[in-house]
């Protein structure tokens, strides 16, 4: 038998906000305004832009449905020919003051342009880099941190391409104390 001795925990992820997309109506934007962040789309590499579509996933592919991760309403990044194979980022700006943990979803059928995720403090430190993938991504500001470090944005670095990147179910959280 065992005789380590487990700590009690101190802190959890309070949930700040959820954003799905399925209020928004599909339209092909250079920014997209939510409650919680601000998305934006950058191209690197010239003066044509790729577009933020929201579109619904079950109408577009029914293949890339994917419940509770990838359903109703998406965020495509999307080029065309002007702007496609160049370098985009997508710029999430969070708007609450203190995020300590923030994830979101995106398409296993769309993920092979992504280059890499990086998250960002307010004064525009790098906190975390993460190799570009599919599934959730998923980053925590370490517990001994989260009195001095916090996320103000995520960039999401690709190759411009028709339907280059699609996210969904954005969650973003902070550390609070256990009462």
């Amino acid at each position: 038998m065992s005789t380590i001795k487990k700590e009690p925990k101190s802190h959890f992820i309070k949930l700040l906000g959820k954003e799905d997309f399925n209020v928004f109506k599909p339209v092909g934007l250079s920014f997209l305004e939510a409650e919680f962040f601000r998305m934006e789309a950058h191209n690197h590499d010239g003066p044509y832009n790729f577009s933020l579509v929201v579109y619904d996933v079950e109408e577009y592919n029914q293949d890339e449905y994917c419940e509770g991760q990838l359903e109703g309403n998406a965020i495509a990044c999307d080029g065309d020919h002007f702007s496609e194979n160049g370098s985009g980022e997508l710029r999430i700006i969070l708007k609450p003051e203190n995020v300590h943990w923030l994830r979101f979803f995106v398409s296993p059928f769309r993920f092979q342009a992504i280059s890499h995720f990086e998250f960002y403090e307010p004064s525009g430190n790098l906190l975390k880099r993460i190799e570009g993938r599919s599934g959730w991504v998923d980053y925590k500001v370490p517990l001994q941190d989260m009195k001095t470090a916090r996320i103000a944005r995520v960039s999401i670095y690709f190759k411009i391409d028709f339907r280059a990147v699609v996210v969904d179910s954005f969650e973003l959280g902070q550390w609070e104390q256990y009462p």
